[in-house]
């Protein structure tokens, strides 16, 4: 898209923005745009790479949030299974 606005001879931002606008799948971006309207295709870019951070960031952090939530419940059930498991009952049924 960029490459296109670079070979229009006298390109009209308001036409680009609206084109990529009506291109956009529905999301926070979408929404941003709707609210405040970009006045050219340069601070849209500049609008997009804030939200691309935050998405890249949103997503580090649930895998580190996941991950996190693994090794914790695996040291939660750390040596279960390995040993017999005695119950009070199982030894009054024993005796």
């Amino acid at each position: 898209f960029s490459e296109a606005t670079i070979k229009v001879s006298n390109p009209n931002q308001e036409m680009f923005v609206a084109a990529f606008h009506n291109g956009l799948k529905a999301g926070h971006f979408n929404e941003s745009l709707a609210q405040k309207p970009a006045a050219s295709m340069q601070e849209i870019i500049k609008r997009a790479s804030c939200y691309i951070k935050g998405e890249e960031s949103n997503a580090e952090k649930r895998s580190r949030d996941a991950r996190e939530k693994e090794s914790k419940g695996n040291s939660n059930n750390k040596g279960q299974g390995t040993q017999p498991h005695h119950n009070w009952q199982d030894k009054e049924a024993h005796r």
